[in-house]
């Protein structure tokens, strides 16, 4: 129960796309970035990921299932199951395919992979870039330069109903140190 039904992921960490390296140059009429004064000691911050427009791709495994996955955070947003033992009648009265993704929530999508650890780690939301797109698998990846990389590959079958996801985290950094990956499984 704990593992299907696990404990709600906190608020998703939002990262400001003015912190990358070659950002946005400010608006004009807009105040100057606040500097330090002298003796005040400016605590390091690593660097951020770069934010991008979030897309989706599908894949489909004939009559099983439609799996859509999102660069946001490389996690579904979307498993409807393609087999008519898996249709119910909405409260519209119109039959629908059952959607293992039902809740709409960004937040609260499946297979998202938040990283701690030194340099700030990845959260769940990161925007990932797709650099596979194979018939049954996809590979995304997402980096944090000089702190981190995570790459997620997901692979469907035709037999079964069941994606398998290997995920591979790199230390990018100068510091040894341990990163605490964690996966999201609930929806719920």
């Amino acid at each position: 129960w704990t593992w299907l039904f696990g404990p709600q992921p906190g608020p998703p960490v939002h990262v400001d796309p003015g912190a990358v390296q070659g950002g946005p140059a400010a608006a004009p009429g807009s105040a100057p970035p606040a500097t330090a004064t002298a003796g005040a000691t400016v605590a390091p911050t690593a660097p951020s990921v770069a934010a991008a427009p979030e897309e989706t791709v599908e894949r489909e495994v004939p009559g099983r299932y439609r799996a859509t996955f999102t660069t946001s955070g490389a996690r579904l947003s979307a498993f409807p199951f393609d087999h008519p033992q898996f249709i119910t009648r909405g409260e519209d009265g119109e039959t629908h395919p059952v959607d293992m993704v039902p809740a709409k929530d960004p937040a609260r999508r499946p297979l998202a992979t938040p990283v701690d650890g030194p340099g700030g780690g990845l959260p769940a939301d990161a925007p990932y870039r797709l650099v596979h797109r194979g018939e049954r698998t996809l590979k995304f990846v997402a980096e944090r330069p000089g702190v981190i990389r995570v790459e997620k590959r997901f692979t469907l079958h035709d037999d079964r109903y069941t994606i398998d996801l290997d995920i591979t985290v790199t230390n990018l950094g100068d510091t040894a140190g341990a990163f605490k990956p964690s996966l999201h499984t609930s929806t719920w």
